[in-house]
């Protein structure tokens, strides 16, 4: 009978090679990932692939306390991860082991302030994984107030704004010069724009009540299919519709007066700080600009100061 002498010993030495070389590979990968000084060593870390930092709110008067956000909550990073609030101070989010979030942080002072969420220790570079945008305003100094005798209203508006009279419409505007393509050109071909309107609203009341307003202006298919949604502004109860594609449009607000006509408010979408657009940070980033939380704030306090007059 024929020996396989020969041919056995070749494949046990083959079989040795591949443990050896394969052992030696897991352990370069479990040594490459284990931790140091405390932290949960031999264990393999798998660090997502994105990541997002978002803060509340993003903008407001000083102080302003603020909370971050990461959805690290459920990562173990090997040296921890700090955020840099962009005036001076730095913390931990999350330390080495332990879930992510920490107490509200108080922006003191007035300004534009770029968060920054990073890996790795105080004192180290560290690695810039996402940036948040901290717009912080000085307390308001005062409000206008707008008077119509014409209609018979009035309401107050933040100085900040600049107001102008077109047609039956009261326009409050905000502008801050910065050249930039349309964001809405849908078609291509449209001149830049030259600067950011960051607040643009439109005021007017029409001496038709609800219903007929509503149907005046076209908001009667959206109150079928179930748009027009209801909405309350300080005393002011009525219905607010979204009308606009892709981050472009206007929101329209109808709110019956006692008097029986209807204050009806265009306010314009600031698409350029959207999140619909690639590059808001970018925008959100440009000195004086009104961001999207104290727009709303603005927006609400002149709704909630209209009153018609005796």
């Amino acid at each position: 009978m024929k020996s396989h002498r020969g041919f056995i010993t070749p494949l046990l030495l083959a079989l040795v090679a591949i443990l050896l070389i394969g052992g030696g590979a897991y352990w370069y990968e479990w040594n490459k990932h284990k931790c140091d000084g405390g932290d949960v060593c031999g264990a393999f870390i798998t660090e997502p692939s994105t990541t997002s930092f978002t803060a509340s709110p993003m903008s407001g008067i000083a102080p302003l306390a603020t909370n971050f956000f990461s959805n690290w909550n459920d990562a173990i990073s090997p040296q921890g991860l700090r955020i840099d609030y962009g005036d001076g101070e730095t913390d931990y989010l999350c330390n080495p082991g332990e879930l992510c979030g920490r107490p509200a942080h108080i922006y003191k002072k007035a300004g534009t302030f770029v968060a920054k969420l990073i890996s790795g220790p105080v004192g180290s570079q560290g690695q810039v994984l996402d940036t948040v945008i901290i717009t912080v305003t000085s307390a308001i100094s005062g409000t206008s107030k707008y008077s119509d005798t014409s209609f018979g209203f009035s309401f107050e508006y933040p100085t900040i704004l600049t107001e102008s009279i077109h047609g039956a419409n009261v326009v409050l505007t905000h502008l801050v010069k910065y050249p930039h393509a349309d964001v809405c050109d849908m078609k291509g071909g449209a001149p830049s724009l030259q600067n950011i309107t960051d607040f643009s609203v439109a005021i007017t009341v029409r001496d038709t009540n609800l219903e007929t307003t509503i149907q005046e202006t076209g908001n009667a298919a959206f109150k079928a299919s179930g748009d027009l949604k209801p909405i309350t502004i300080g005393n002011n109860a009525g219905y607010v519709v979204a009308r606009g594609v892709e981050g472009c449009g206007e929101y329209q607000y109808l709110f019956p007066l006692a008097d029986g006509r209807t204050l009806f408010v265009k306010r314009a979408y600031v698409t350029e700080l959207s999140t619909s657009v690639s590059n808001y940070k970018t925008y959100r980033a440009v000195a004086g600009v009104i961001q999207p939380d104290q727009e709303q704030a603005y927006f609400d306090s002149i709704i909630a100061s209209f009153k018609l007059n005796k």
